[in-house]
Parts: C-alpha cells; structure tokens; sequence
C-alpha cells in the first residue's frame, strides 16, 4: 500500500475556491480623501486612509496572503487546534509560515476568540481576519478599520478565492502589482509542478485526498477545496464516492467505505487536533488500511 501523510493545521484551514455569485465582492474605491480607501465587503463597508503599516491577521489564511505582499503583521490570531502561549507575548513558533516573518507578531489569542485587549495594545491601523463571528466586528471597528472579506466561517468555507482577496489586500495596502506577480508565479510553478510530476501521475492517475482526525472521523476532500483544486490542476482525477452530496467540499464517509473507492494513489492528511505522527501510526496498525493496494 502506498499512501502518503501529511500535516494541516485543521480541516477548517484548507481555502476553499468556489465562488458564490450571490456574495458581494468586496470592492475599494476613492473617497474624496485622496489617500483614502472606502472598501465595500460582507459586512458593510470601511474606510482606510494612508497606507497601514500596523496590521492585524485574525487567521493563518491572512497571514498567509500578508506574507505573500512581503507584509509581516504585527498581531496574530493562531486557530485554536495550533495556538499556544498567552496573549500579548511574542510569537516565536508560528507553524509552516514562521520563517517568512521579519519578526515575530504579538499573540492575540485563538481566531475564534481573538484578544481584544490585546489587539487594542497594540494600536493597529488595520485588521483583517476570516471565519470570526460577525458579532466581533463592530467592536473590533471601534479599534482600527475592520475587514472581513467574508461574513463568516460558512461563507468562508464555501466563497473563498485567495487571488481576489490578495487583490483586495493590495489595494488597502498600496502594494501596487505584487499580487498579480504573486499569481503569476503561483501559475508559473503550477505549469512547472504539472511537468516534473508527469511519471508519477501517468502512473497512478487516480488519487484520494482524505481528512483524518480519527478512524472513525474521515472525509474525502472535492474538487472545491483548495489541496483538491490544486491536485486536478496538476493534472490528476479525483476519486469521490458516489452517491453523496458534499458539504463545505467535503464528503464524510466510514472506514469500511475505503476498499470500494480503488484509488491508484491515496494522500492523507491529519486533521483537527491529531498529530500527523499519531494518524500515521493508526493507519500502520489498522489491518484494512494496510490491505489496500493503493
């Protein structure tokens, strides 16, 4: 059996790519202030004026899109299945992104309960978060302008496109063409990736991408996610069960559903709280698992 592991922060972090026509985009136009940004988005509209150069992320998906213009926030709200050390301490051990920061951000709690003392500390011109409850939002617009591109945590999962939100970023910030260069590059290595990765996908063109927390906790990742959009734009097809419709792009299914599937290629990734070391020592001892011939 050849099945290959690996780690994600949780299955809540994956980006999904499909778009919802009846979203609104979230939209940056000129005010009478020349060096202001009236920006029109989910939950109503904002307005940024100069430049910001002290920014919030509430999530690793804006870290990440930050970290893409070059930009290193100055406060971090970690998911809550990663986060660690209390808030207003430095954060010294950022997972997987950590190294692209110039220096490390103030913790300011979990996303999904981030600090507002700390966050107001910290005197930000700009906070950008995903998936926190509209709720927080007029109080967080007390502190700095506030912008969730999407409403919340459903809308997030289901309308996500991390290209229109880099643009979006790169407006507020004044970034000029980095995103587009970003994107470019994102397509450039894709092109690359595709190529180098042509004899083994000639010889197991078939994969399945499946989300573990447990044996008895599994989904199968659709073509709406983000790791299945990019594995079909490399060039593969996915195998999906039949018969069921998927939710946020994901597709639960039971351990005893696995030898039916008969994929040629299977990527598992530890999900939630299970380390990928935990998951992959279930998967080594379980009997059906190790008698797949995928």
């Amino acid at each position: 059996m050849k099945s290959y592991l690996f780690t994600i922060y949780a299955v809540g972090l994956v980006f999904l790519l499909t778009a919802c026509q009846t979203s609104p985009t979230p939209k940056a136009t000129k005010t009478d202030n020349k060096d202001c940004e009236s920006i029109s988005y989910a939950l109503g509209k904002t307005e940024v004026c100069d430049p910001p150069e002290r920014v919030v992320a509430l999530d690793s998906h804006v870290l990440d899109l930050l970290l893409a213009l070059e930009v290193s926030p100055i406060g971090y709200a970690q998911p809550r299945y990663v986060a660690s050390g209390n808030a207003g301490q430095s954060l010294d051990n950022i997972r997987y992104l950590g190294k692209y920061l110039t220096e490390p951000p103030v913790n300011i709690g979990t996303r999904e309960q981030p600090s507002l003392e700390a966050i107001t500390q910290l005197n930000p011109d700009l906070i950008v978060g995903h998936g926190v409850s509209g709720q927080l939002h007029p109080k967080l617009s007390q502190i700095a302008p506030t912008v969730f591109p999407r409403q919340n945590w459903e809308a997030y999962q289901t309308q996500y496109s991390w290209q229109r939100e880099l643009t979006l970023l790169e407006q507020l910030l004044n970034q000029e063409q980095k995103a587009q260069q970003v994107i470019k590059q994102h397509q450039q290595r894709l092109t690359q990736t595709k190529e180098q990765l042509k004899p083994i996908r000639q010889k197991h063109p078939r994969v399945l991408l499946l989300a573990m927390s447990g044996l008895n906790q599994m989904s199968v990742f659709t073509g709406e996610t983000f790791p299945g959009t990019l594995l079909k734009q490399l060039g593969w097809e996915l195998v999906l069960p039949k018969g069921k419709t998927p939710q946020y792009g994901e597709i639960p299914i039971g351990l005893e559903t696995l030898p039916n599937l008969k994929p040629d290629l299977i990527i598992v990734m530890a999900s939630g709280y299970t380390a990928v070391e935990a998951m992959e020592q279930q998967w080594q001892d379980h009997p059906l698992l190790q008698s797949l011939p995928a």
